[in-house]
This record gives C-alpha cells, sequence and structure tokens, in this order.
C-alpha cells in the first residue's frame, strides 16, 4: 500500500487524466507532509492548470522539489480550441496563482507545449505571454517552458500545412527568438525554438500528402465541431479556411 510505501519514496510522478483532481493524489500528497516524508520526495504532477486548488498548491512548498508542470497548448482561443472546453482565463488564473509559489525555490512551475498543426501559427502569442510572466515576480530561476512535436497522429503534425502558412509560422517565431526576455536570459533555449522552425523548414513530405493529411485532418475537425457545437473558424480563424475548403 502507499502508506506502506511512504516512508522510503524517493520520487512521486502524477500523470494521466488531471491529477489534481484526483482524491487520493491530494490524500497521498499531505499524508507525505503530515508524517515528515514529503521532505525526502522529488514530485512531478502534470496539470491542465483548469481546477487548482490552494490545498492543493500549499502542499508542494513541503517538497525536497516540487515541479508542476503546465500541459497548455495554446493562447486564448487556440488554447479553449485545441482542449477543448477548456477556458483560458481559469487556466491564466490558475497559472499565475501557481507561480507565486516559485518564490520558494524548491517549486518549478513549467510549461509543456506540444506543437501541432492547430497551434505553431499562433505558437508566439502563448510564447509572448509566458515572457510577460517571466517580467513579474517571483522570477523564473530555470527555463519556463519546453516545447515539443507532436508526431501521431501524421496529419497534426506541423510539416502537414500548407507552404505559407508555416513560412508564417517561421517569421513569427524567428521575429520571437529577436525580442523575447525570455530568450535573453535563458540562451540556451533559443535551441528549443530552433527545433520547430527546422521542422516547418522541413522538405521531407510531398505536396501530395500533405494534401491529403489536410483532407484528413479537416474531415475530423469537421465532425468534431459539429459534435461539439463549436467551429474552427470561431476559435482559429486562419486555419479554418485550410481545412473547410
Amino acid at each position: 500500500s502507499f502508506i506502506a510505501m511512504a516512508p522510503t519514496l524517493k520520487t512521486l510522478s502524477f500523470a494521466g487524466g488531471e491529477p489534481t483532481l484526483s482524491e487520493f493524489v491530494l490524500r497521498a500528497l499531505r499524508y507525505c507532509v503530515e508524517n515528515n516524508y514529503a521532505k525526502n520526495i522529488v514530485v512531478f504532477c502534470s496539470s491542465n492548470y483548469t481546477n487548482l486548488n490552494k490545498n492543493f498548491l500549499e502542499l508542494m512548498p513541503h517538497y525536497k522539489r516540487f515541479e508542476l508542470i503546465a500541459s497548455i497548448d495554446g493562447f486564448e482561443k487556440v488554447q479553449e480550441y485545441t482542449r477543448f472546453p477548456s477556458k483560458w482565463e481559469a487556466i491564466k488564473k490558475n497559472y499565475i496563482r501557481a507561480k507565486k509559489y516559485t518564490i520558494h525555490p524548491n517549486v518549478k512551475i513549467v510549461m509543456n507545449i506540444t506543437v501541432t498543426a492547430l497551434n505553431v501559427l499562433n505558437l508566439d502569442k502563448l510564447l509572448y505571454w509566458v515572457d510577460e510572466q517571466a517580467n513579474t515576480a517571483p522570477y523564473f530561476n530555470y527555463w519556463p517552458y519546453n516545447l515539443n512535436l507532436l508526431w501521431t497522429p501524421y496529419y497534426q503534425r506541423i510539416e502537414y500545412l500548407p507552404d505559407h502558412i508555416k513560412l508564417e509560422a517561421i517569421q513569427r517565431l524567428r521575429k520571437y527568438k529577436e525580442t523575447s526576455t525570455v530568450l535573453k536570459e535563458f540562451v540556451e533555449m533559443h535551441g528549443i525554438v530552433d527545433v520547430v522552425i527546422n521542422q516547418l523548414q522541413s522538405k521531407e513530405i510531398n505536396d501530395m500528402d500533405i494534401e491529403h493529411g489536410i483532407k484528413r485532418f479537416g474531415s475530423i475537425l469537421q465532425t468534431l465541431d459539429t459534435h461539439r457545437g463549436a467551429s474552427v473558424n470561431e476559435y482559429i480563424p486562419e486555419l479554418g479556411a485550410i481545412y473547410y475548403e
């Protein structure tokens, strides 16, 4: 049982679903704090930041290290569409609230962004928003985000976009690189953004396969939109014309 293991635990990792809503996760974290085990434990917890509460957040500083990973993929409407039916205002509020706990050196907040065909064109807006948070105390002592390229399903990959969209995304990311305060502070992060730019420049996939991928994804999005009572045109109009042609 967890109680039997708790005295010897070195690492706890919570992911899948939404750990912050799990009664077991909250009870387990509280148990380790109350029994003085937390000081020896490193915690990794992934969250969509839609439902963070004070009881959960106040446990974090008691641990040897607590990394609260923000699984966020877009800014404002792009986030709300890619992670439907999330609400940006709630996510923003919770991120800012959680970040305040980084005044404790053992608490780390990092955004884990999965880059896809749906969000790459507006990725710079999300990164600029992180820049704004970086300029507000408590300041980041570590790089504040990671970028991960999506590989499956294939038609959601950033390579499966028309050339003009990819070129626009490259231009926006290059401008971000030139002006970002985060990248000035954490120079090594330039390579993270370059991975996305390099993938957008890839010529490994021919035009016919790209067209097929766009049609496949467009068909799926239209089905999803019908089910949700929403439309990609309302949330990401730059992509609506592509997937609804």
